[in-house]
């Protein structure tokens, strides 16, 4: 794909109460294991359960499988998919998931993490990232899949839904905006953000500023139960009962602005070349009103998801995208990152266009 080597991690969630390794709560973004290698399809998260469970898993076949391809945002790489597939992992017998079984795959796209860097920024845009999810897609032999696009990511889903709508089974933009000058900020608390974010000097300030831009204000006031060591939360540790002296109650935005700042000190910064690149990417993207209308022809379950609370990406602009394509405009409880603050109503409309889809065959 243009020379860009592409980290792909599939995985597979059978079974109702697996878990993701090493994860730590509805807000972690801890990693597991991940292989990184264009050659070889990594195994990545493993889906782990009861025995019962693992044996449902083997038993499905290859078509009892629903293949979903996530492509993330902005500046942000293929983990931050990973509250909502341990969600999924949780849920996946749940009635509310209509029992689909799912495979996942998360891809880090080009600029960011563990996916090569293109110097020049003639290498970024979302037609070219299109055809890097579409490489995935061919290597993993998947001929056709569900897409799921956050933000940046959720144009590059519908360039690839212009370019090969016939590689897609369903559709779902979240958080997702027309691109070019829909992106300057109109509200004076956003700007004042990006302005925090863009001269902050510490990992804190800086963490301080995006916790604010993903998140709506009523999940960052809301009070959980952490662990006083800081790495990671969860009402219930680990999902087991702990003493209370190893815990504290802290606000969700203390808790999101420490692990912010951890998740900094672990991973390498995005490179300029990267981050720049990107930045162009979603600056020239830009569906044209006939390509808006094309979208009208897919014959397939479309979503457009938005949160009421995003100052990043306002909800007028996804809803005038849904309206020229004539799909559902779906609003959710939450800010921009709908995808990790509002993970099971996510999970649960993802599940619905699969379920329909299923149906259409």
């Amino acid at each position: 794909t243009a020379g860009t080597a592409l980290p792909i991690e599939v995985c597979p969630c059978a079974g109702g109460s697996a878990t993701a390794p090493h994860q730590q709560g509805m807000f972690s973004t801890a990693a597991g294991e991940f292989a990184s290698s264009t050659a070889t399809a990594a195994a990545g998260l493993e889906a782990l359960g009861t025995p019962e469970r693992e044996e449902t898993a083997e038993k499905a076949t290859v078509t009892d499988l629903a293949n979903v391809l996530l492509i993330m945002g902005f500046a942000a790489g293929r983990h931050g998919w990973l509250p909502l597939i341990q969600h999924w992992m949780e849920q996946a017998e749940s009635e509310s998931l209509h029992r689909v079984h799912a495979r996942f795959c998360i891809f880090d796209n080009r600029g960011i993490c563990d996916s090569d860097s293109p110097p020049h920024s003639s290498s970024y845009s979302t037609t070219l990232m299109a055809r890097d999810a579409l490489a995935v897609m061919d290597h993993l032999g998947w001929p056709r899949a569900h897409v799921v696009g956050f933000s940046m990511g959720g144009m590059v889903a519908l360039r690839l839904a212009v370019e090969a709508p016939e590689r897609l089974l369903s559709l779902t933009a979240l958080s997702v905006t027309n691109g070019g000058w829909q992106l300057i900020p109109t509200r004076w608390r956003a700007f004042k953000l990006l302005l925090w974010a863009a001269t902050a000097r510490t990992p804190h300030q800086r963490a301080h500023a995006d916790v604010h831009f993903h998140f709506s204000r009523d999940t960052l006031h809301k009070e959980i139960t952490a662990p006083k060591s800081g790495e990671g939360f969860k009402d219930e540790v680990g999902g087991v009962e702990v003493d209370a002296a190893t815990v504290q109650v802290q606000r969700v935005e203390a808790a999101l602005i420490n692990e912010y700042v951890s998740t900094s000190q672990e991973c390498a910064p995005q490179s300029r070349a990267g981050l720049m690149g990107q930045l162009r990417a979603v600056w020239t993207h830009g569906l044209s009103v006939s390509e808006q209308h094309s979208l009208r022809r897919l014959n397939i379950p479309f979503k457009v998801i938005h949160g009421y609370h995003d100052m990043m990406a306002m909800p007028a602009y996804g809803e005038r995208i849904a309206r020229h394509a004539r799909a559902p405009f779906i609003m959710l409880n939450g800010g921009h990152f709908v995808v990790r603050e509002c993970a099971a109503e996510v999970c649960m409309h993802i599940s619905d266009s699969i379920a329909t889809s299923q149906k259409l065959k």
